[in-house]
């Protein structure tokens, strides 16, 4: 507008935004003006163009963990930012916070420990086989000119180890104490429909006849589920052998990692 001491004026500029051209840049504007007794000035005005998003990068552990295995960490960078968030939130009926931050840069690094992660999950009331479940992991950024990003992870945790399937124990092809068992010295242990979740196992074990001594402690494995362990000299050499005991014990681990044992002393072939 005018007045009879000033007159002020508007520029006003348009950008269309190209989300293919994403850029951040310094633009700068000279402006003069000169009154009617030809006095001039003269002034610099900067701008600073951005429409880039921030660049996020988050590494968390994918598909199947256990929670000692979960350390999350992640990074941001642009020019400008003004804020950084993670979140990771159990999903359930409802979605459950664990654990969240909010920083303004990543210059003393970005990252959640195993430890500080264990942590959190006791904090948040899951502790033992509770923890099982999945997890989201949610990273956003924004910059001070308002653009915002924003990136996604999930996993599952399960601390839970698998079932213990019976365990077969044949020597001839016969199972013990099916009648007798001849003497071959070599015995043959397999799993008897081990769950899905079992991918591998391992047996320690060692046999006894009639009122004898056990034999020193054969171990086998660890194999996968559907292979069989093969033992020689479970037993003296003798005749037929008319009772076999065989005790030890069996151990099973899922694909996580998750194991079990259980101690066993069996006299009729199957654990």
């Amino acid at each position: 507008g005018f007045s009879e001491e000033s007159t002020e004026f508007t520029i006003l500029a348009e950008y269309f935004d190209d989300e293919s051209v994403p850029m951040e840049k310094q633009l700068e504007f000279s402006v003069s003006a000169q009154d009617i007794a030809y006095n001039v000035s003269n002034k610099d005005v900067e701008v600073f163009l951005d429409n880039k998003r921030p660049a996020l990068v988050l590494n968390c552990p994918e598909g199947t963990v256990k929670t000692e295995d979960v350390e999350i960490s992640w990074n941001a960078s642009d020019s400008r930012i003004e804020k950084i968030k993670i979140s990771v939130s159990k999903w359930e009926e409802d979605e459950i916070i664990v654990l969240e931050r909010e920083t303004e840069n990543c210059e003393d690094g970005c990252i959640v420990s195993t430890e500080t992660f264990a942590e959190a999950l006791i904090d948040a009331g899951f502790t033992g086989s509770a923890a099982d479940g999945v997890y989201k992991v949610t990273l956003s950024a924004k910059d001070h000119s308002g653009n915002y990003a924003t990136s996604y992870g999930s996993f599952v945790i399960d601390t839970t180890p698998p079932v213990i399937p019976r365990v077969r124990v044949e020597s001839d092809g016969r199972l013990l104490l099916q009648n007798s068992v001849i003497n071959k010295n070599y015995f043959t242990a397999s799993l008897i429909d081990p769950d899905e979740d079992v991918v591998k196992w391992a047996l320690k074990v060692s046999c006894s006849v009639s009122e004898g001594s056990f034999t020193q402690d054969k171990t086998g494995g660890y194999v996968a589920a559907n292979e069989s362990l093969d033992f020689f000299n479970l037993l003296t050499a003798s005749e037929n052998h008319k009772y076999v005991e065989c005790k030890g014990f069996v151990s099973v681990c899922d694909e996580v990692g998750n194991c079990t044992n259980k101690d066993f002393s069996e006299s009729a072939g199957s654990v």
